[in-house]
C-alpha cells in the first residue's frame, strides 16, 4: 500500500513538473510576439515613406535567410528589446526564434491587409481618424468602390495600398502591446533613461 502512495506521489510530482515547465515556456516565449510587433513597427518607421509604405527592408524580413544587413538589424534590436522588456542578454536561439516569430507576424499581416474586408476596416479607421466622425454607408461604400477600381487597374496603386493598410494595422497592434506607438515608445525610452538632473532641467 505505501508503494502504491510513494509511485503516485512520484507520477503527480513528474505530471506537475511537466505541466509547469510547458507553461513556463510557454511565458518564457511570450516576447517572441511581442518582439516582432516592435520590431517590424521600427523597420516601417524609420524606412517607410508616404510613396514607399512598404520599403525594401520590410520586404526583407520576409525571407527565410536574412541578408547581412537585415540580420544585424534585427540582432541589435532584438538585443536591446530583451534587456529593456525582459531584463537579460541574449541567448543562443533567440536570434533563430525572433526572426522566425518577425517572418511569420509580417507574412500573416501581409496576407490580412490584402483583403477587402480589411480595406474596409482601414477607410473607417482613416475617416475617422481624419475627420473625428463615423464614416457613413454610403460614404463607406462609395470610398471603397472607387479604392477598389483603382488598385485592380493599376499594380502600383494596389501595392501602395497593400503598404498603407499593412503599415496602419502593424501600428496598431504596436499601440495595443505597448500603450504607445513606435516613435512615442522611443521617446518615452529615452525619457527614463535620461540623468535625474538632466530630466529636472528638461522639464523646468
Amino acid at each position: 500500500m505505501l508503494g502504491i502512495v510513494i509511485l503516485l506521489v512520484i507520477v503527480g510530482c513528474i505530471y506537475w513538473l511537466y505541466r509547469n515547465r510547458g507553461a513556463t515556456a510557454g511565458s518564457e516565449r511570450q516576447w517572441i510576439k511581442t518582439f516582432a510587433i516592435h520590431h517590424i513597427n521600427e523597420i516601417l518607421s524609420l524606412y517607410a515613406t508616404g510613396s514607399d509604405p512598404m520599403p525594401e527592408e520590410a520586404a526583407r524580413l520576409l525571407e527565410h535567410r536574412l541578408d547581412g544587413a537585415a540580420q544585424q538589424s534585427l540582432i541589435v534590436s532584438l538585443g536591446n528589446y530583451l534587456r529593456e522588456q525582459c531584463g537579460r542578454n541574449l541567448q543562443r536561439g533567440d536570434y533563430e526564434l525572433a526572426a522566425k516569430g518577425v517572418r511569420d507576424l509580417l507574412s500573416a499581416e501581409v496576407r490580412r491587409a490584402n483583403s477587402f474586408e480589411t480595406l474596409r476596416s482601414y477607410i473607417r479607421a482613416m475617416h475617422r481618424d481624419d475627420t473625428g466622425e463615423e464614416i457613413t454607408e454610403e460614404q463607406l461604400a462609395a470610398y471603397y468602390k472607387e479604392i477598389v477600381a483603382d488598385v485592380k487597374s493599376d499594380e502600383t496603386a494596389a501595392a501602395h495600398m497593400l503598404g498603407q493598410v499593412l503599415r496602419f494595422n502593424i501600428e496598431a497592434m504596436h499601440v495595443n502591446t505597448f500603450g504607445l506607438s513606435y516613435w512615442d515608445y522611443v521617446k518615452a525610452k529615452r525619457r527614463r533613461n535620461e540623468p535625474d538632473h538632466l530630466r529636472a532641467v528638461i522639464q523646468a
